[in-house]
């Protein structure tokens, strides 16, 4: 988690769980019988946090940001979601071998894609720079 100063002038707090990747089963459980029959996959971060249960840190009135290890943008969540009650659900996003920041709403630009055209850097949504030279 970080903490930074919103617009407001008031510190809040924001996740930022890093390096998803998959794993058998939760390391603090086994799989039980349901998830072998659906053939259920499990991410782990870096800091050991199951990405299931993780998800209940993020807020439901933030923006949600997948990035790379270079900071690019893989997947957003600018919106709110009619199916998941009008919440900027962050269990839209399956991060494998990524990160997941969030962010105010306000502060995410309304044209920002997880097309790898994004960059997500020290809290801030930022066009890829485009190197004109060839």
């Amino acid at each position: 988690m970080v903490y930074r100063t919103r617009g407001n002038g008031i510190m809040k707090e924001y996740q930022d769980i890093k390096n998803f990747r998959l794993i058998d089963a939760p390391v603090n459980r086994g799989k039980t019988q349901a998830e072998i029959n659906i053939g259920a996959y499990f991410l782990e971060s870096d800091d050991g946090q199951d990405w299931y249960e993780c998800q209940s840190l993020f807020s439901d009135d933030t923006a949600k940001i997948m990035y790379d290890h270079e900071g690019i943008i893989w997947g957003v969540v600018n919106k709110p979601v009619p199916q998941r009650g009008n919440t900027y659900a962050v269990s839209m996003l399956w991060p494998v071998n990524m990160s997941v920041a969030e962010i105010d709403a306000a502060d995410c630009p309304d044209d920002c894609r997880g097309d790898g055209s994004w960059l997500y850097r020290d809290g801030k949504v930022l066009p890829v720079p485009v190197d004109y030279q060839a």
